[in-house]
């Protein structure tokens, strides 16, 4: 029969097209049914040769053709809807599959509803955490985040969250021909970086096996340079040249570096797009509320958008112009992260991504994800104190976020006349009471506005009877410590413009000598 030939390109022989149809045997039920669907196939596959050779179908052909194709239909009907069905949902949640905890042999135990290996049950159960919290127990997010979805995580403070996104962060690492970078994590402040980064490298640690292991999806990466913490430029590079997995840092840092070298070098930009865009599967925004600038509904002019955005605005258009518009996952965590700007946010970056018409299904919003329904944004007046409301309708009026137990909050008012933008002498008297009459042992961690001089609250600390009193930014390494200040040898280090007028921190002038001589003035 020339309709069943696979070899359509040469035409069928005239006397197998002339022999008369009633010769043929008539066939079996069975055989009819066979036949029918390898027909069918065969008919779709010779009707588009014989298009492709400039001829149209003869009448007998394209009556036997639909005639078979219901046959065909009923055939391929049930495996053409399950893939269907599959690659919709992949499109439309944007997410890829991949193998979790790749090179790890261990007995897999359930933790939130994402399986971790024992060896990090067992440093789990050593640290004393036993049982996920409120947040990582909830059922929508680890194994969301594991799938690679969009989530946006909004718990208390002190609630796990930064847990619960690092669990399935590191059980998608995969083994790539370089390593490049696969995860971006911005945070706020480098004290924070800092924190997150110990906590990542801890983890790393526990998986890897101790100190002289390796990590698990790339024997050839050494633990050490896996997460990275990034706190200035040359740290960066460093990042670039060592080819580190995890990336920690503060958006501003990154964004200043995309500026300089959007202008002076242009040769070392290739390098960074393809260190952050190659294998980057996940941009992960910690405290994003703090991040996100408010939009102001008054003014008319262009939309704010914070650092955070627009590093990771760049890094997906490198995503989506270089390497095939392959999905990336955006996940964002804060106290007050169900917020309208958080949202707006990302729902920027995700029609940035997705420009097109055809790429509407994959413009899915971020799912909102928090442990307790009750749990509302923070609204209150600017210059007004927030109060805990009471009675039926305390969880719908929204204007507090409720506090875990083992933090609790107290409010000191001192009555000083001073208007002066720095802080007054009786409110440094009455932290410093607070201080030392707090009971407990442990650090006490004292938090002061930016306009206001650390040196100085040290000074007046140590003053007030509290020695062991310093900055913390000087002991994690992040400035110069307060005996370096005190000292009238000590030069900082110049800059390479001698016209730049940096902050007033970083002066040559010692703030404590001039607030001391400006305190025995007074005396």
């Amino acid at each position: 029969m020339a309709l069943a030939t696979p070899h359509a390109s040469s035409p069928p022989s005239p006397a197998i097209a002339r022999a008369p149809c009633a010769a043929r045997p008539a066939p079996t039920p069975a055989v009819r049914a066979s036949q029918a669907s390898s027909l069918a196939a065969a008919s779709v596959v010779t009707l588009w040769v014989v298009r492709r050779r400039g001829r149209s179908a003869t009448a007998p052909q394209r009556s036997r053709v639909s005639a078979l194709a219901p046959e065909l239909v009923k055939v391929n009907e049930g495996v053409e809807d399950e893939d269907q069905e599959d690659q919709e949902v992949a499109n439309a949640r944007n997410t890829r599959k991949f193998e979790l905890w790749p090179g790890i042999s261990d007995t897999m135990v359930d933790f939130g509803g994402l399986p971790i290996p024992q060896r990090l049950a067992d440093a789990f159960t050593e640290r004393g955490i036993v049982e996920p919290s409120p947040i990582q127990e909830t059922p929508q997010v680890m194994p969301k985040l594991a799938r690679g979805e969009h989530v946006i995580i909004h718990a208390l403070t002190g609630g796990g969250k930064t847990l619960g996104y690092l669990l399935p962060l590191l059980a998608r690492l995969q083994p790539t021909m370089h390593v490049g970078l696969q995860a971006l994590l911005f945070v706020p402040t480098a004290e924070l970086a800092l924190q997150v980064g110990r906590e990542l490298k801890w983890l790393i640690y526990v998986l890897a096996g101790g100190a002289e292991g390796m990590c698990w999806f790339n024997p050839q990466v050494p633990q050490e340079i896996a997460c990275q913490v990034l706190l200035s430029r040359s740290n960066l590079w460093d990042a670039v040249r060592q080819d580190a997995s995890i990336m920690v840092t503060t958006p501003g840092l990154i964004r200043s570096e995309l500026q300089m070298l959007k202008w002076e070098a242009r040769r070392f930009s290739e390098t960074l797009k393809l260190f952050l865009a190659s294998n980057l599967h996940t941009i992960i925004t910690d405290e994003v509320d703090a991040l996100t600038p408010l939009q102001s509904t008054v003014a008319k002019g262009p939309e704010k958008v914070g650092a955070a955005e627009r590093v990771s605005a760049f890094v997906l258009d490198e995503v989506r112009s270089r390497y095939r518009n392959r999905p990336v996952q955006l996940v964002v965590s804060s106290a007050t992260a169900n917020s309208r700007k958080v949202a707006a946010s990302l729902d920027r970056l995700i029609q940035r991504k997705y420009p097109k018409r055809r790429d509407r299904a994959r413009r899915q919003p971020p799912e909102l994800v928090q442990a307790e329904a009750e749990v509302l944004r923070v609204a209150a007046p600017s210059g007004q104190t927030r109060r805990r409301a009471e009675g039926p309708d305390a969880a719908s009026t929204g204007a507090f976020v409720p506090m875990p137990k083992g933090i609790r909050h107290c409010l000191a008012l001192v009555e000083d006349r001073d208007n002066g933008l720095v802080m007054g002498q009786p409110r440094y008297t009455a932290m410093a009471s607070i201080v030392r009459n707090l009971k407990g042992s442990g650090h006490v961690l004292v938090f002061v506005p930016e306009r206001v001089k650390l040196d100085a609250m040290v000074m007046l600390l140590k003053r007030a009877g509290i020695a062991n009193t310093s900055k913390y930014r000087s002991e994690v390494g992040l400035g110069v410590s307060t005996e370096q200040l005190m000292d009238n040898d000590f030069q900082r280090k110049p800059k390479m413009n001698s016209s730049y007028r940096g902050r007033p921190a970083e002066q040559s002038i010692n703030p404590l000598l001039a607030l001391q001589q400006y305190q025995d003035v007074c005396r």
